[in-house]
């Protein structure tokens, strides 16, 4: 069974990932940018940033350290 959330195409956005972790989109792409969190999953066919459950669960485990 998947574990994705049903948001957009079975992963959740940008918005909906960042209300699950408790931050602001600016506060993940300039820890993205800074290399504090590793580059973000990206749509290849829009280029729009996408999350599983596990991309959720690593970035908590990540950002809480």
């Amino acid at each position: 069974m998947d574990k994705r959330t049903p948001t957009t195409n079975g992963y959740l956005t940008m918005k909906e990932a960042c209300r699950r972790l408790g931050i602001s989109s600016r506060t993940l792409l300039r820890k993205e940018k800074s290399g504090e969190i590793p580059p973000l999953p990206r749509d290849p066919h829009n280029g729009y940033r996408r999350f599983t459950e596990e991309d959720i669960l690593r970035l908590q485990l990540i950002l809480s350290s």
